[in-house]
């Protein structure tokens, strides 16, 4: 059957010196825009989006990880194909190019429209990386022939004036290119599909409660969690875009340890800032290789703001090899490889000392080596 594409175009009138606009019909999930999903960004039809004059959405039952910007949102949706390509489906928002367009925003994906607690966004963020939804071959799981729905807002607006960032912008939904495959994957031990694995944890330091009493350290430690969901106050349902995300990865959640995920309880938490903990593999044989460099790939997930976060290497346990891999406070998401000559036995650490609600996500931690081809 021939599905059709559906343009909205939002009026907009003149009247005593002020403009105002019409109330966009998909100011609600059960009025979602359909999206088709084209071959490529090339190719992808951009929907046009308003946020303006929308009802305010902070009486909505419908779970959302952001505690005021979504306010103003409106919904989109799409079928999930019969097959997910390796490369991925991405949901991509366009905007900032026009006077009249939002100038950062937030998005959401979810199963449903029940405005129930069940009802989880499976994903859910402010100013996502790359400004889209990435769906991958693994995450999120999606069902064939299934409906999905995109809520998206402007994440500008102020708890006083929720109004303030609204605007126009663009959506699209399209296959991504193909990624070359330019690196042979030797080790794959840090996908945490399940759980911690062969992986430890230490727990360093915590810092002192509001009474200046010292807390018990064994509070900082980088836990799993089915797709590295925190749980803190200030930053609560955030988790990793990463290929393997949803079927779990390891976080140190310092909003939580620090308030407990309770409104009013900075620093009561059951270990406030700062907090400090590693998160260490098993050794790593790479004897024999023949190869001009080895690179650490991972995915992270940070929020980082006065805090210090690590990737830590050794081959003799005795000498450790620090590279600092978010310096700027900043939310990044990445896949950075980095180069090292690695030889004979190594072991990696994640090393993080935190404060002020960072929650850095680490999955699918690999070590593929430059291939001569």
């Amino acid at each position: 059957m021939k599905q059709s594409k559906l343009f909205v175009t939002i009026s907009s009138f003149i009247l005593g010196g002020m403009t105002l606009f019409a109330q966009p019909p998909n100011d609600d999930c059960s009025g979602a825009i359909h999206l088709d999903i084209a071959s490529s960004e090339a190719t992808a039809i951009k929907v046009d989006g308003d946020t303006r004059n929308t009802v305010d959405e902070k009486g909505d039952s419908i779970p959302v990880c952001s505690a005021n910007f979504y306010r103003d949102a409106v919904w989109y949706s799409f079928i999930a194909p019969d097959t997910i390509p390796a490369q991925g489906i991405s949901i991509k928002m366009y905007y900032a190019e026009t006077a009249e367009d939002i100038l950062t925003l937030g998005v959401a994906l979810y199963a449903s429209c029940e405005g129930s607690v069940d009802n989880q966004p499976l994903f859910c963020k402010n100013s996502p990386d790359g400004d889209r939804i990435l769906l991958g071959h693994y995450c999120p799981d999606l069902l064939p022939g299934e409906t999905y729905y995109i809520r998206v807002w402007s994440a500008s607006g102020t708890a006083a004036d929720w109004t303030e960032g609204w605007g126009t912008f663009r959506i699209a939904a399209f296959v991504n290119e193909p990624v070359p495959e330019a690196l042979d994957v030797i080790w794959d031990g840090g996908g945490f599909n399940g759980g911690i694995g062969d992986w430890t944890v230490e727990s360093i330091r915590c810092g002192k409660d509001n009474n200046q009493n010292p807390v018990d350290s064994s509070f900082a430690k980088w836990t799993w969690a089915i797709g590295g969901e925190t749980k803190g106050y200030f930053q609560n349902g955030q988790r990793i875009g990463s290929e393997t995300g949803c079927l779990g990865a390891m976080v140190f959640d310092s909003d939580f340890m620090d308030n407990g995920g309770l409104e009013g309880n900075i620093g009561n938490g059951p270990c406030p800032g700062f907090q400090e903990g590693t998160l260490t593999s098993t050794w790593i044989d790479l004897s024999g290789l023949n190869a001009p460099a080895v690179y650490l790939w991972f995915y992270q997930y940070c929020y980082d703001n006065q805090s210090d976060f690590f990737v830590e290497y050794t081959f003799d346990d005795l000498q450790w090899i620090s590279i600092e891999v978010n310096p700027d406070p900043k939310i990044i998401e990445w896949p950075p490889p980095i180069p090292h000559p690695w030889s004979g036995e190594g072991v990696v650490t994640w090393s993080s000392n935190s404060r002020f609600y960072p929650y850095p996500i680490q999955d699918y931690i690999q070590l593929p080596f430059l291939d001569h081809r």
